[in-house]
């Protein structure tokens, strides 16, 4: 991959290949991940790199079966490990290195990080009902609606 300076249209090399890197909220840093070789006979872990926003000074800073990342802010990712149906949240601090478990869950589908932190509207699928982004109760509760139309209730 290359970045491109608008200015005058030079183009820099990365040390990215084959993935579409990432760049951090404030465009000091670089992102990328690169998935082992395929035809390995063991699973091979996802390597996730960071380096400034020039390509120089790259590290690999996480490796993991499964991972994906996402920045969180200037400074932290936001990485999602998946095995069979459990999906771990973890935040890594690039800077110092301090990681952050948030948590497990089954069946997690369509993460997002919001930007700042803020909270980011959701839909829920609560066993056979249907649900849309809606406006929470005074609890934080979505409500939702049946898939027939009948009255509002909570999941």
């Amino acid at each position: 991959a290359y970045l491109k300076r608008i200015a005058d249209g030079e183009l820099t090399p990365t040390p990215v290949t084959n993935q579409i890197p990432a760049l951090s909220p404030n465009n000091v840093h670089l992102m990328w991940i690169e998935q082992g070789d395929a035809s390995a006979t063991t699973d091979v872990p996802t390597n996730i790199f960071v380096s400034n926003f020039d390509g120089t000074g790259a590290r690999m800073i996480y490796s993991e079966l499964n991972a994906s990342a996402m920045w969180l802010d200037d400074n932290r990712l936001l990485i999602s490990t998946r095995k069979d149906r459990t999906t771990t949240l973890t935040v890594l601090h690039i800077i110092d290195g301090t990681i952050a478990q948030l948590g497990t869950w089954e069946n997690l589908r369509g993460l997002s990080a919001s930007p700042g932190g803020t909270p980011l509207p959701h839909a829920r699928r609560c066993a056979w009902r249907h649900t849309w982004p809606h406006r929470p109760d005074a609890a934080g509760h979505p409500w939702r609606r049946h898939a027939r139309g009948k009255p509002l209730s909570r999941c």
